[in-house]
Formats: C-alpha cells, sequence, structure tokens
C-alpha cells in the first residue's frame, strides 16, 4: 500500500472513529463554555487517599481573552456603524515622520495604518479563532475542552493585538519612505509607552499567581 492510500485510509479511519463517540461523558463539555473555562478533564482520581489531577485553564487568561473578543467585536461593530454614517470612528493616532507632509496626508497615513492593524492583523487572528472554534458546534460527537486549545491561542494573540491598539497613542512610521528600493507598504509599530509596559508586567504577574494557586490541582504538585 503506498503513502497515498494509507493517508487516506488513516483520515477515514479517524472520521469514523471520531462520529462514533457519542456515548455521554462526565468531563464532557459543549463548545459555548469553552472560551469561560467552566469545565476542566480529570487526568487521574485516587479515590482512596481523595487525590485528583483535574486539568483546568488560567482563569485571568482565559476571562482576559474573552473580553479582548468582545472589544474587539465591539469595535469593529462601531467602525461599520459609524462609517455607514459617514463618520471615522477609529480617531487617527499621533505620528512621528521624518518627512514634511502635508497635514491631510498625514492623517490619511496615520488612518491607514490604525485601520490596517486593527481590520487585518487582528482580523487575521480573529479567523483564526472562529475556524477552529466554530466547527464544533456542528459536531455531535464527545467534546472536551481541550478541543478549545488552538482557539485559545488566537483569542490570545487577539487580545494582545486589542491591548496595543487602546494603549498605543503613536504610530511611529519608518525611516525611509515607498520609493524604487524601498518595499510598497514599510512596516510599522505602535508605541504603546511605558505605561503598555507596566501594564503588561503587572498582568503577567497576576497570571503567575493565578497559575500558582491552581498549579496543585492541575499539575498534582503538593500543597
Amino acid at each position: 500500500m503506498n503513502f497515498f492510500r494509507k493517508f487516506g485510509e488513516l483520515q477515514l479511519l479517524m472520521m469514523q472513529h471520531n462520529a462514533g463517540l457519542t456515548a455521554s461523558h462526565p468531563y464532557a463539555s459543549t463548545p459555548i463554555n469553552w472560551p469561560f473555562s467552566l469545565t476542566g478533564i480529570s487526568f487521574w482520581t485516587e479515590n482512596e487517599i481523595q487525590k485528583q489531577i483535574y486539568l483546568i485553564g488560567n482563569l485571568v487568561g482565559w476571562w482576559a481573552c474573552v473580553v479582548g473578543l468582545s472589544i474587539y467585536i465591539g469595535v469593529l461593530g462601531a467602525d461599520l456603524i459609524g462609517r455607514r454614517r459617514g463618520m471615522d470612528p477609529i480617531p487617527g493616532r499621533k505620528c512621528r515622520y521624518l518627512f514634511t507632509f502635508s497635514i491631510d496626508e498625514m492623517f490619511n497615513r496615520v488612518m491607514l495604518a490604525v485601520i490596517n492593524r486593527l481590520w487585518n492583523n487582528t482580523g487575521f487572528f480573529m479567523v483564526v479563532w472562529g475556524v477552529h472554534y466554530l466547527p464544533f458546534f456542528l459536531f455531535s460527537r464527545q467534546l472536551f475542552i481541550h478541543h478549545y486549545l488552538p482557539s485559545h491561542l488566537a483569542s490570545a494573540l487577539v487580545a494582545g493585538s486589542v491591548l496595543s491598539f487602546v494603549l498605543s497613542d503613536t504610530v511611529n512610521f519608518p525611516i525611509s519612505i515607498p520609493g524604487p528600493k524601498t518595499r510598497h507598504q514599510p512596516s510599522q509599530y505602535a508605541d504603546v509607552g511605558t505605561k503598555g509596559v507596566v501594564i503588561t508586567a503587572v498582568f503577567s504577574l497576576i497570571m503567575f499567581f493565578m497559575f500558582s494557586f491552581i498549579a496543585p490541582l492541575t499539575y498534582g504538585t503538593p500543597g
């Protein structure tokens, strides 16, 4: 049997096996619960000594991702409604640029950079989240929270992008402008300032404390 026949047979067997997992399970969960980390998975239980390893996500991180997704959807909705009414709900950020442009040209450049970052960059992460999450609502087999892990990583990227969008006051352009020897759309980055570093450090510290708090339950460490 050649490689392609083996590959096809393997895919068929996996689909048949997954379709047959229709029985109930005490730790099964529905997709609507996954972003909120309401249900975990019991990996190991010892009834005699009453010990258990129960995997559940870091609640601080998971709920921060939910907030980030909600803010992003709200910002896009407001932007769409505003554009329908002839408004610009997303204000232009201040611009640091080494060349002299007219006010209108500079405003258009800044607006384009901000909107492009919001719709294209963060939007790509949002699409990845939806592609890995929404199809599970059509499944009839047993589902567990670990099926959400790829989407959770994408939601973390969305939350980080939203935080950068909220904190950034300045869009820094590169030194050179587009020309014959430069890329047509040179890269830009958002300047979040000192407050961005402080907020990230505080949030990471809170995440670590939550990790330490649930580590005995999720990893079976003494405590």
